[in-house]
């Protein structure tokens, strides 16, 4: 092997341990930049401000005598509505350049997958196909199939088979009105998911527009490898409370999206509808083992992460059915390797995130 040979594969080996990124070429920036103005534009639209972005959806069904003879979104414009979607869908077909798959593209050619700004946008992409591929609660289709009926059946095109599904489910008042809340809430995990990206699409346009400005590779919002099972335990364990001095009953952690797929291998897919990145986790710390008396004679030291989480349920009556919706904190042991990578970031508001 000559010296340039050997000159050339290192040249290689460090750009796959390096977090790199390479300049963008004019059609790349257009549709970064065509990108972020059509989520800005969706992200002010009254119907996402005031029902989308909640991430739950309020319906009633009336029943009379033991039929469901109306059903009720509330909030929802259909007019609003029917505005909004085309423009919605865009960011899931394949061929329109402001497109999830088109802008995810440009960030696996141009930004190494060891770059924070990869890592981010990734978790984001990859978080927003997990929730499509779950089944929506109580029916036999996922969101993005729902999703699929709804566009290409109704609203943006009238595909033959596709009209003909939507149409069968329009006779059955309360299956029809269960599958729209899906929709609805599918349109809205997009939006959400979408206005991530969009951060993450403008920092590269920022870093390459000037490459001496570089994104702070040392914090960063993903897991290291390896970390996926030691993270959480299913029981309590021992902690050593020296290695984490700052750590206190009642601190406050932000949830971010790519912690939530950690999360999700311990919580269970049943969850993951409920649990969204920016929620805030409660730490508690316990304090557990023998007692003699009040005293206790094996001292040991636990902790745990509480998430806030939503669901809904139905309640029924001979003449109304009413959708409630409802909270809970499940509970998530931790082990000595969480609070390795926990960090504070803001002393007054108790707000922490992982680090490498």
């Amino acid at each position: 092997m000559t010296n340039e040979q050997t000159e050339e594969n290192c040249r290689q080996i460090t750009r796959e341990l390096s977090p790199w990124i390479d300049p963008l070429d004019a059609d790349e920036r257009r549709a970064l930049e065509r990108f972020s103005r059509l989520v800005e534009e969706l992200e002010g639209h009254k119907i996402f401000c005031d029902l989308l972005q909640q991430g739950q959806i309020d319906w009633r069904l009336r029943i009379e005598d033991g039929n469901v003879v109306s059903a009720h979104i509330e909030k929802l414009d259909e007019t609003e509505l029917g505005a909004f979607v085309p423009l919605a869908r865009l960011f899931t077909q394949k061929r329109e350049h402001a497109s999830i798959r088109k802008i995810a593209a440009i960030f696996d050619r141009r930004v190494s997958d060891r770059h924070p700004i990869w890592w981010n946008f990734n978790a984001y992409r990859v978080g927003l196909r997990q929730f499509l591929a779950l089944t929506a609660p109580n029916l036999s289709e996922t969101f993005g199939k729902i999703f699929d009926i709804f566009i290409n059946g109704h609203y943006v095109h009238r595909e033959d088979e596709k009209e003909a599904r939507y149409e069968s489910w329009k006779k059955e008042v309360g299956g029809f009105t269960s599958r729209k809340v899906a929709f609805l809430l599918a349109v809205g995990s997009i939006i959400s998911h979408v206005r991530s990206m969009r951060d993450y699409a403008k920092q590269l346009l920022d870093v390459t527009a000037n490459p001496l400005s570089q994104v702070p590779t040392k914090k960063v919002e993903s897991l290291p490898i390896g970390l996926t099972k030691a993270l959480f335990s299913n029981e309590v364990v021992s902690l050593d409370m020296k290695a984490a001095p700052e750590v206190s009953d009642g601190e406050r952690i932000s949830i971010s999206e790519p912690l939530i797929g950690h999360l999700l291998d311990f919580l269970g897919h049943d969850l993951a509808p409920h649990i969204h990145g920016g929620h805030i986790g409660e730490i508690k710390l316990h304090e557990y083992g023998a007692k003699m008396g009040s005293e206790r004679i094996a001292r040991k030291f636990g902790a745990s992460l509480i998430l806030p989480v939503s669901w809904m349920s139905v309640d029924k009556s001979s003449r109304l059915t009413m959708v409630k919706n409802h909270r809970g904190k499940p509970v998530i042991f931790v082990t000595q390797e969480f609070f390795n990578h926990l960090k504070r970031t803001n002393g007054e508001t108790h707000r922490w995130e992982l680090v490498l």
